[in-house]
């Protein structure tokens, strides 16, 4: 019955590896992902800087040439516009998908955390009741021992008896 106990425990700790395994798979995965997107992100700020950068000395110029060129500010204008628009849009579009990555993500965590602590309780469990039995099983072992010692000191009393 101890044998059946040990080897659920190692069947267990055998799963509990393999769930750790696949988390720390999991999460390599996502920490990959996660530095991919955080380049991603940092490139398309830094496209984002370098338009504004662009936007802004083309305001700046169109302002010095305004008298000059109240066709091309109006052009540059709407040109502008329409990039800010854009850049909003991708922008939105990217905040989106990130931020339904990174929910995701942390639900996956979160169900391999409680996987996790359900196998960590179970293995705690069963390794409670292992050293229970294990004590029992000592205590009996020591209780059977006596008893035997006990036993062969009559037996060696009768004999001494006998043989008087």
């Amino acid at each position: 019955m101890t044998t059946d106990r040990l080897d659920r425990i190692e069947a267990i700790l055998a799963n509990l590896a393999e769930s750790q395994a696949v988390a720390d798979q999991r999460l390599s995965r996502t920490e990959a992902l996660q530095a991919l997107t955080q380049q991603q992100i940092e490139s398309t700020q830094q496209q984002i800087e370098s338009t504004q950068r662009q936007i802004d000395s083309n305001a700046r110029s169109i302002a010095a040439w305004e008298n000059r060129f109240t066709e091309i500010e109006e052009e540059t204008q709407e040109a502008t516009s329409s990039t800010r628009q854009e850049l909003a849009e991708r922008l939105s579009t990217l905040a989106s998908v990130m931020d339904g990555l990174v929910r995701e993500r942390r639900a996956e965590r979160i169900d391999d955390r409680q996987r996790w602590e359900e196998n960590n309780q179970r293995f705690n469990n069963l390794l409670e009741e292992a050293r229970a039995d294990r004590q029992v099983m000592e205590h009996f072992i020591q209780t059977s021992t006596e008893n035997i010692q006990t036993l062969f000191a009559e037996v060696s009393r009768i004999w001494q008896r006998l043989a008087s």
